[in-house]
């Protein structure tokens, strides 16, 4: 048996609709609800594989009811403690007209300790009839951060192994406590090493690392580009199969739930990896915040390569060769080529063709027909040494039909100030980004943070620093503007 934990549950809601319009009232076509959070989802997902599975966790309210309601409806045995309040709602809205995913997700409810502590007496008699643990998501307010730790360690003195999937503290106190696999993102890894990750060899680094406190396995998800597992001093790399992509909500989820799998069966590591990447790849193919049937996880199998990559680079499948580029670009200011030669047309080609110039890299966001591209322009800098070159440059953008967004390490303070210059300029834009005035991490940091969130195909901007950030650590390309002092007869024909 599979038991799984959720401290903090959620109703998954997906609306599509047409057009987003902000501050506007929008009708969606199209709604759909889904019980969630990393532990539900793995349950739902080993359930469909054919493996018991029995979920545990908080509920509250009618929100709380709904998820009951809809594991029932999918046959998913689970046992949850009630808590006051409502179990958070995690609201996805679907653009259909740009493509975009705009994911708004709650904090969960309290937690009060005597709950906590009916939830862990619940479990116990549960340990003994299971074969695999997974501790996974986030923990609710009032739950201590070393939750996890002890369930790790009292799975262990009842021989049943574990699987940790978090962030943040949970984790590195959860890694203290020694699971047998801790699953993770590249990120979640950099931030609790606090350091980056920026190629294979330094990835099984870090989980070598952790696996010195005492971790018997590390997966590393490092998005569609695949899958890194590290186990004693062998490394291993799954590649998924080519899938058109619906959703990727759940994936991460749906890879656990194959390795729990293979775990509770006594599979070996390639067998985890591969049925984790075919359930991954399943969901992914799966529109909205549903997940992937037994039949998909059956038909993409065969279709997962895992390399053992130890000591050597991950296969070549696995890192896409930089297109060539035209012999002048590279002698040409990058901001005059872009307004003057058509940035639109190059970068879809540039996309088409894949640019990853170093290895774990996540694979850059395809580019769907007659999709709007997104772009991120910093205005740090090149807006005051060159501002009519700028504008030539967004108004080319915004002709094509694309959006543009203005990512500024300003801090959100200055927001008035700002939009007076870019009014001052004739700058047209869809959205201002700014840092928040309690942000602590680095400018390169919330550049990431900014490209991630609003899912933008590229950055420019004239810090070598955040371009490289933004390449190293999300799906978006970047390039530096090269902000060149304008001459008298450019001021007088901007």
């Amino acid at each position: 048996m599979i038991i799984t934990l959720t401290p903090n549950p959620a109703v998954d809601q997906t609306m599509w609709i047409d057009r987003l319009h902000l501050g506007l009232r929008n009708r969606y076509w199209k709604s759909d609800l889904d019980p969630a959070g990393k532990g539900v989802n793995v349950s739902r997902m080993a359930h469909r594989l054919g493996w018991p599975t029995m979920a545990f966790g908080f509920l509250g309210g009618e929100m709380g009811t709904l998820v009951e309601r809809a594991l029932e409806a999918e046959g998913v045995p689970h046992h949850f403690v009630r808590v006051p309040g409502q179990t958070r709602i995690n609201v996805m809205i679907i653009d259909e007209a740009s493509g975009e995913e705009t994911n708004l997700h709650g904090p969960g409810p309290l937690a009060p300790r005597e709950r906590q502590a009916t939830l862990m007496r619940m479990i116990q008699p549960w340990l003994r009839a299971a074969r695999v643990l997974v501790l996974a998501g986030s923990l609710p307010p009032g739950m201590p951060q070393d939750a996890y730790a002890a369930l790790i360690r009292q799975a262990r003195a009842a021989g049943v192994r574990t699987i940790l999937n978090t962030a943040g503290e949970p984790l590195r106190l959860g890694v203290q406590a020694a699971p047998d696999v801790v699953k993770a993102n590249v990120d979640e890894i950099e931030e609790l090493l606090g350091r980056p990750l920026p190629d294979v060899a330094a990835a099984v680094r870090g989980a070598q690392e952790l696996m010195a406190q005492g971790v018997g396995a590390v997966f590393m998800a490092v998005g569609p580009q695949g899958t890194l597992a590290v186990q004693g001093g062998r490394a291993w790399w799954a590649l998924p199969p080519e899938v058109p992509q619906r959703s990727r909500v759940g994936a991460g989820d749906s890879l656990v739930a194959g390795l729990a799998v293979a775990l509770a069966r006594g599979d070996d590591i390639v067998a985890g990896l591969r049925l984790g990447a075919a359930a991954g790849a399943a969901t992914v193919l799966t529109p909205g915040t549903s997940l992937g049937s037994a039949e998909q996880v059956t038909a993409l199998m065969p279709q997962v390569q895992v390399h053992e990559i130890t000591g050597q680079a991950p296969p070549a499948a696995a890192v896409a060769q930089p297109a060539p580029a035209p012999p002048s670009e590279g002698r040409m200011p990058a901001l005059l080529f872009a307004a003057e030669e058509g940035l639109p047309e190059r970068l879809r080609y540039l996309l088409e063709r894949g640019v990853l110039p170093r290895r774990l890299e996540p694979r850059k966001r395809a580019v769907l027909p007659r999709e709007r591209l997104r772009y991120g322009m910093d205005i740090d800098g090149t807006i005051t040494r060159a501002p009519r070159h700028f504008k030539r440059l967004i108004d080319a953008l915004l002709d094509a039909g694309d959006h543009v967004y203005i990512v500024t390490g300003r801090l959100e303070r200055d927001r008035p100030e700002t939009e007076a210059l870019l009014s001052s300029l004739g700058i047209q834009y869809n959205e201002l980004l700014m840092r928040p005035n309690n942000w602590r991490r680095s400018i390169a940091d919330y550049k990431v943070h900014a490209v991630r969130e609003r899912g933008l195909h590229l950055l420019m901007d004239d810090d070598p620093r955040n371009c490289w950030a933004v390449i190293r650590r999300t799906e978006a390309l970047a390039g530096q503007m090269l902000p060149i002092p304008e001459t008298a007869e450019a001021r007088h024909n901007p």
